[in-house]
């Protein structure tokens, strides 16, 4: 097992036009190896270069985000706060870095605190008043 950065992680799951090569080496990485291990801070880094630079929608992520998860290929670090963070994700209620953030929170018991008003609005999510 090997474990990736966002930078292999992206290549593994786009196909961009413009880094043949690179994709070309990551899935031949990939496929020689059998397992990729993906930490939670590749994901949430993966999630916003695939929001940010391939304007990719929601649904589209999701997709991408599930295949992952589905794929035995792939390990995901903290699969049980991933599969969390996810479905709040998928409901459009949360960034995805947020929703690790809460999932992570939820599972050790806390209130997540915010300044952010709509991360605000979900369950187990209080708003700091100023």
């Amino acid at each position: 097992m090997i474990a990736v950065d966002a930078t292999v992680l992206v290549r593994l799951l786009i196909d961009d036009a413009g880094q043949l090569e690179q994709i070309k080496l990551a899935r031949t990485l990939a496929s020689r190896i059998g397992e990729v291990y993906v930490p939670l801070l590749v994901l949430v880094e993966c999630v916003s270069v695939l929001e940010n630079a391939y304007c990719l929608e929601r649904t589209a992520i999701v997709t991408a985000l599930t295949h992952l998860q589905t794929n035995s290929a792939f390990v995901l670090q903290d699969e049980s706060i991933v599969l969390k963070a996810l479905d709040l994700y998928r409901a459009g209620n949360a960034e995805f870095a947020d929703a690790i953030v809460l999932a992570q929170a939820q599972r050790e018991g806390l209130e997540l605190h915010t300044f952010d008003k709509r991360l605000a609005r979900l369950s187990g999510v209080l708003a700091v008043k100023v």
